[in-house]
């Protein structure tokens, strides 16, 4: 008999996050948390969703905005839903918003773009490791999702995208660190990032076209072709 895989991931209801809460509940005998920012928003939608055998879905409020949330959250899994260990732990939830060039980006854009894209991903892994630990996999993962505006030594390939990436590709650079960082940390965990690809979600459309530009140009791909590549 197969044990029951469980696996968390932020940002369940949208985009990326909803393409992998999809391609995981058809993964026989897996228990499945999505963390969300609003129940009340998500809960049909993504309860909806079909499910393989002997696999079930678990609704969590986590905004990764709020510091304590991530504790709460792991709080609420172990007293009302039984959890006791983590396989996956996928950091999934971002934003990218308000983007200007270097010499225009404001303090408090570059503040929220690390506080949601940066610190959200380690304060989620601080309060997940307890369960990770506990994993009978003998493999547990923590994974962020990345992006290749986050690189340094491939900058310069990224000149003809839109100028307003600043807060954000900084914030997932420092995120790339922190992920690499806890994966020589924590002997007993596999910690790494995963770049989707440029994806057609709805962040990706409202980025580029604040400029007039269509992600397609670039090469953009769908959720669903993003999601069966790194879902492998």
């Amino acid at each position: 008999m197969s044990e029951i895989q469980t696996i968390l991931i932020t940002g369940a209801n949208r985009g990326i996050g909803k393409g992998l809460t999809t391609t995981f509940l058809q993964k026989p005998s897996t228990t499945f948390i999505a963390a969300v920012r609003d129940l009340s928003k998500s809960s049909k939608a993504l309860a909806d969703l079909p499910k393989a055998e002997k696999s079930r879905l678990i609704l969590v409020k986590l905004d990764v905005a709020i510091e304590s949330d991530p504790a709460a959250a792991v709080e609420t899994l172990r007293k009302e839903h039984g959890i006791e260990s983590l396989d996956v732990v996928v950091a999934n939830a971002g934003i990218s918003k308000d983007g200007k060039p270097v010499i225009e980006s404001t303090t408090s854009s570059i503040t929220e773009h690390f506080a949601i894209n940066t610190i959200g991903p380690v304060v989620l892994f601080q309060a997940t490791a307890p369960l990770l630990k506990a994993s009978k996999s003998g493999r547990p993962t923590f994974v962020a999702i990345t992006s290749l505006i986050g690189t340094i030594g491939g900058l310069e390939l990224l000149a003809p995208l839109p100028p307003t990436l600043s807060p954000y590709g900084a914030s997932k650079a420092a995120l790339n660190w922190f992920i690499r960082r806890i994966h020589f940390e924590e002997d007993w965990l596999l910690s790494f990032v995963l770049r989707p690809g440029l994806v057609l979600t709805d962040m990706t459309a409202e980025t580029f076209g604040s400029v007039g530009i269509d992600p397609k140009e670039h090469g953009a791909i769908t959720v669903e072709q993003s999601v069966g590549e790194i879902s492998q």
